[in-house]
């Protein structure tokens, strides 16, 4: 599906808001999540740049290929009159010399200028525009290579001097190598900043911090890899996010068991995980301990508080299927995609439980 949105996508210049969406349906899918799940929480677990990030990574490949590319060829001479058009200036407008116009005149020039001005809007929302004059290809690569960090070599294309920037530009692969590296950067920043901008994504701001492809999903056992990942992304039945659709304030989204709810206790994935009196997570929680399944202590903590301790945060990513490592670690991702399943299961029979009394 990708390549028939990225085909000619060198030549895109304006974002593609379609294609993105249809990237988007397709990770949900593949996730097995609900459409609500936000997007950035998509393309985390899958490792997805968006489309446009990868258009820009294609067209400074091919910038580059041009810079390489021979002064006889057709293209080169085109990419030359571009590059040359990008830094002529407007000719100046010669002053009027007609006479002084009356007030009913100069009335008609202005609404007929206003009304030219409305119609080139229109045009342009609807990406039926003619390209301005300083706007064409060479003007959006430019914008390109200052978004990403490589300005500097836009600079010295046209440079002889025998520099390690010439000739990392000259090198077909030491270019395109430089190119992911710096538009995989600034993919990482946009993707954290719009994660720490959603309330939704609370947990998953604290187990992932760059978008790559998590292990757990090539597990088998796909009931239990679906729980895990709608309690990862912010889109599962528990309170805390039940809550939020019905405009409930935080602290009011509570544990529906009746200890809990006592206490005060907002049901949050932390609260699921670790905290629950509820007597049948107790015995899945502590079937886990006294079998030495887990290799760590179950900590107190929770997500209302601003401050999390690094053994909380350790805690955490293990119990959300990240940072498992060595040769334990697809035993202990099956255990904890089990735990998972399990807790989900027990918190569904207590609410039918509580509906039917």
């Amino acid at each position: 599906m990708r390549p028939l949105l990225e085909y000619g996508s060198e030549l895109i210049d304006d974002e593609w808001e379609k294609a993105e969406g249809v990237q988007l349906k397709m990770a949900k899918m593949i996730l097995g999540c609900g459409v609500t799940t936000a997007n950035e929480a998509v393309t985390g677990e899958l490792g997805l740049w968006s489309l446009n990030s990868r258009r820009k990574m294609l067209r400074l490949r091919y910038w580059g290929k041009l810079v390489r590319m021979s002064e006889d060829r057709i293209v080169k001479k085109s990419y030359v009159a571009l590059c040359q058009s990008l830094t002529m200036k407007k000719k100046a407008k010669r002053p009027s010399k007609c006479k002084k116009r009356s007030d009913v005149q100069t009335r008609l020039m202005t609404r007929t200028k206003n009304k030219k001005e409305e119609k080139k809007k229109e045009k342009e929302k609807e990406g039926n525009s003619v390209c301005d004059w300083n706007k064409n290809w060479c003007y959006y690569t430019f914008k390109a290579l200052q978004e990403v960090g490589l300005e500097k070599y836009w600079h010295h294309q046209n440079s002889t001097a025998e520099t390690e920037l010439v000739a990392t530009l000259r090198n077909k692969k030491e270019w395109n190598k430089l190119v992911k590296k710096q538009v995989t950067l600034f993919e990482q920043k946009r993707w954290k900043t719009q994660v720490a901008q959603k309330k939704v994504l609370e947990v998953y701001q604290v187990i992932k911090d760059k978008p790559e492809y998590e292990s757990y999903l090539d597990s088998d056992n796909v009931p239990a890899r679906r729980s895990m990942t709608i309690l990862r992304v912010g889109n599962n039945p528990l309170r805390v996010c039940k809550g939020r659709q019905d405009n409930t304030e935080r602290e009011d989204r509570l544990c529906c068991y009746e200890d809990c709810y006592e206490d005060n206790k907002v049901e949050d994935v932390c609260h699921i995980l670790f905290h629950c009196r509820n007597p049948e997570i107790c015995k899945l929680r502590n079937q886990l301990v006294e079998n030495n399944l887990v290799d760590f202590q179950i900590p107190t903590l929770e997500m209302s508080s601003k401050v999390i301790s690094a053994d909380g945060v350790i805690c955490l990513k293990k119990f959300m299927g990240t940072g498992l490592k060595g040769q334990d670690s697809k035993k202990h991702l099956q255990i904890v995609l089990s735990y998972t399943r399990n807790l989900l299961r027990v918190r569904t029979r207590a609410l039918v439980r509580k509906d039917s009394s």
